[in-house]
């Protein structure tokens, strides 16, 4: 006995969706769609591309589907355990697409994944790449004219800096701390009032007990742990170069 029409047309119909028989008779054909090594391959292409690897490697596998004709209908069994009949009604009327009942690619979900997952790693490098050592608190130019900048009174700037932020300042202080190559403590005027100042250049030739004379830009306070390991906030001056009056060195 040949294979009835409607059994042909549906695995013609299959071998087009890329299933391939394994094995066949005159009511039974077995077929399967080998797994699509183009999700693995974008899931390694893909800079962050480990989840598309692991999807595929879960849900992108060898799927086998058994098409058997009973007569009045054909019955599709997948390897995951679905099963479904298809009328010959239903064939007549050029509705294949029941047949293939062995699963959905995973392509579209691996490449939407990948392409969010790259983004998003793109994104933190980018970010991470243009974060310097410490926040400008302007976005103008950097200025090197003293005139520009305001002598303020020692005792004000201390107590009252929110007023100064994002304002010009100069003043005389005396280096008690050199934290890094811009970043240095010091006591304004004759007080023990102690200033952070944040650099807008690096700097080799500043040490403790230097007098200077700082222009900056006012941004608030500045607050970290002492050696006791409580905190101490100081008022803090960016985007700042100094004048050396005295050295100690």
């Amino acid at each position: 006995m040949a294979q009835s029409p409607y059994l042909v047309s549906a695995v013609n119909y299959l071998a087009s969706r890329k299933y391939q028989v394994t094995s066949q008779s005159d009511q039974q054909v077995q077929m399967v769609k080998v797994a699509n090594k183009s999700c693995l391959l974008l899931g390694i292409l893909f800079f962050l591309g480990i989840w598309p690897v692991i999807l595929y490697l879960i849900f992108e596998k060898n799927k086998t589907i058994l098409v058997t004709d009973l007569k009045i209908a054909l019955r599709v069994s997948s390897g995951a355990g679905r099963i479904k009949n298809v009328p010959y009604a239903d064939l007549n009327a050029g509705k294949y697409a029941q047949l293939d009942i062995g699963g959905r690619s995973s392509l579209p979900v691996l490449i939407g994944l990948g392409i969010v997952t790259a983004i998003l790693g793109f994104t933190i490098l980018a970010s991470l790449a243009g974060t310097s050592g410490y926040k400008s608190t302007s976005n103008e130019p950097f200025d090197f004219t003293k005139s520009n900048y305001m002598a303020v009174d020692h005792k004000r700037f201390f107590t009252y800096y929110q007023d100064f932020e994002d304002k010009k300042v100069t003043f005389p202080c005396k280096v008690f701390n050199v934290n890094t190559k811009n970043e240095f403590q010091c006591y304004i005027g004759e007080s023990f009032d102690d200033i952070y100042v944040k650099t807008e250049q690096e700097y080799s030739n500043l040490f403790e007990n230097d007098t200077i004379v700082v222009y900056g830009i006012g941004a608030g306070e500045a607050c970290g742990k002492n050696r006791l390991g409580g905190e101490v906030c100081s008022p803090l001056v960016e985007r700042a170069f100094f004048e050396i009056i005295q050295s100690s060195n």
